[in-house]
């Protein structure tokens, strides 16, 4: 989002654009901008990254959770002709309280059901 390669960034920290101009065009308050050009001065442009870029989420559910979500619906609810929600309203949300629909739609759908 406001890394160094956007442009409005770029503007901003060099002076030549305002920083109300800077926050209606990146979206941001100017509490957030403000933060950001301390972050930028004591870190350089690293400080932009987000602190997360190619790791996993601090959300992210187990891959054994994955795997047996997927091994249920394939072995129990497939078959049966069950789709993706009524999996889910059946057999997961109750057991899996805080797996949301989303999530496990999208697991399904990149297993290739």
């Amino acid at each position: 989002m406001l890394e160094m390669q956007n442009p409005h960034v770029r503007e901003f920290l060099s002076g030549s654009l305002s920083t109300r101009e800077a926050c209606e065009r990146l979206q941001v308050p100017r509490s957030t901008l403000w933060r950001l050009q301390r972050r930028f001065q004591t870190r350089g442009p690293a400080a932009l990254v987000h602190g997360l870029k190619g790791r996993r989420s601090n959300n992210a559910k187990s891959e054994a959770l994955r795997r047996a979500v997927c091994d249920l619906f394939a072995r129990e609810y497939k078959p049966a002709g069950a789709s993706i929600r009524a999996f889910y309203k059946k057999g997961v949300r109750g057991k899996l309280a805080d797996v949301c629909y989303s999530t496990i739609l999208r697991w399904l759908q990149e297993a290739g059901y």
